[in-house]
């Protein structure tokens, strides 16, 4: 009320500046309360000021991003508006808007197509397909064999695979052991390091990257897609329930399976059932 009252006076041109007296009694309870509401503001102001000093995007850095990308957008001779060079855009899945990356890639000036993918959550480029991960959703998917299925599609439609690993450095940091736990230097099943080194020994072609947050992850993927062409829906791969199943149904005996891996006329999808099998029955 103070804020607007000044306000209007200040409007209607009165020359004198509005002043305000407070009166409390030395040592009361009034003001031990005035005292202490001023020290959490104080407080407040500088845990903010530590916040964003150690943000991984700060908000100056949005601001130099959004000024920039309207600066390009205006033609300085004309004045006049104009549409951009180049309007990238980015295939996502309609699950993935659960997340918060999407709506990041969005603020970037990203044009986001939302579809149901079968291969991959984001498809940046013609070759370059995108699978995200959390940490607890990583282990999940390595113990249930799920990410393993999930890059034999990529690896099959894509050249360039990507594994996104994404973290959340405000619940559990940049890292995936805490506190007393050690990695090993034996390979074990249950070892996530483990898995994620054997998935990478199975698929050559596989990029696995690392972001400590979704901001950080909108600014890799506008970085990955600078300088390359765009997806195009009709170009979406699909995987149709029987390739899809064919992990599990071209082989119905294991042993079988383990001896026709050995033979020339062994089928690819035989040699990737025997492949998986391993990866999870290792000691």
């Amino acid at each position: 009320q103070l804020e607007v009252h000044s306000l209007c006076r200040s409007r209607a041109g009165a020359a004198a500046p509005l002043v305000v007296y407070f009166f409390v009694y030395e040592g009361s309870v009034e003001e031990q309360r005035y005292l202490t509401q001023l020290r959490k503001e104080k407080e407040a102001f500088e845990f903010l000021i530590r916040e964003r000093s150690v943000a991984v995007v700060t908000s100056e850095r949005l601001s130099r991003a959004t000024w920039r990308q309207w600066r390009n957008w205006r033609d300085p001779t004309m004045g006049l508006p104009r549409p951009p060079a180049e309007q990238h855009q980015v295939i996502v899945d309609v699950r993935e808007f659960r997340s918060e990356l999407p709506c990041l890639l969005h603020r970037r000036g990203i044009t986001i197509l939302p579809v149901t993918i079968d291969v991959g959550d984001y498809v940046l480029t013609p070759d370059i397909c995108v699978e995200r991960k959390s940490v607890s959703d990583l282990i999940g998917s390595l113990n249930s064999g799920r990410l393993y299925n999930q890059v034999v599609n990529m690896t099959q439609h894509y050249r360039s695979p990507v594994l996104l690993i994404e973290f959340d450095a405000e619940r559990t940091g940049f890292a995936l052991y805490h506190g007393r736990a050690a990695m090993s230097s034996e390979l074990n099943s249950s070892d996530t390091i483990s898995r994620l080194s054997l998935l990478t020994l199975h698929f050559p072609q596989l990029r696995i990257l690392w972001s400590p947050a979704p901001h950080a992850s909108a600014e890799l993927f506008h970085d990955l897609k600078r300088g390359r062409p765009q997806p195009q829906l009709q170009l979406l791969p699909s995987v149709s329930a029987a390739t899809a199943g064919d992990f599990y149904n071209d082989v119905d005996d294991s042993e079988a399976s383990s001896s026709t891996s050995l033979t020339p006329a062994a089928s690819a999808a035989t040699l990737r059932h025997v492949a998986r099998s391993m990866l999870l029955r290792m000691p």
